[in-house]
């Protein structure tokens, strides 16, 4: 496998997290009271919004040449750690009794 195909295999599992991620913010969103619901739904848009960016860049990088996708690849870094360094803000990890949990955005 080359560095273009494992890099696309590790974007599109990475995809699959945020999905999961998207998902559990939907889900906070539905169970919260009005001020937390609010900043929950605008969390999981920003989310979305830029997951679906990061899909838009990886279609391009899949049918760019072997000459372009470097580039393309360099634009795709960026917009991953922007994503990932905005959910682990939403999503701070706590060591609570030796088990990692997930505490909701406010």
């Amino acid at each position: 496998m080359d560095k273009k195909a494992i890099y696309v295999e590790k974007l599109q599992a990475q995809i699959k997290e945020w999905d999961a991620k998207l998902n559990l913010l939907k889900a906070k969103a539905d169970n919260a009271s009005a001020d937390v619901k609010i900043t929950t739904i605008k969390h999981a848009e920003k989310v979305k919004q830029q997951k679906e960016r990061i899909e838009d860049q990886l279609d391009k990088l899949q049918e760019a040449g072997e000459d372009v996708w470097e580039d393309i690849k360099s634009g795709l870094d960026d917009a991953q750690e922007e994503l990932q360094g905005f959910i682990h803000k939403i999503f701070p990890k706590k060591e609570t009794q030796g088990k990692e949990t997930e505490n909701p955005p406010e």
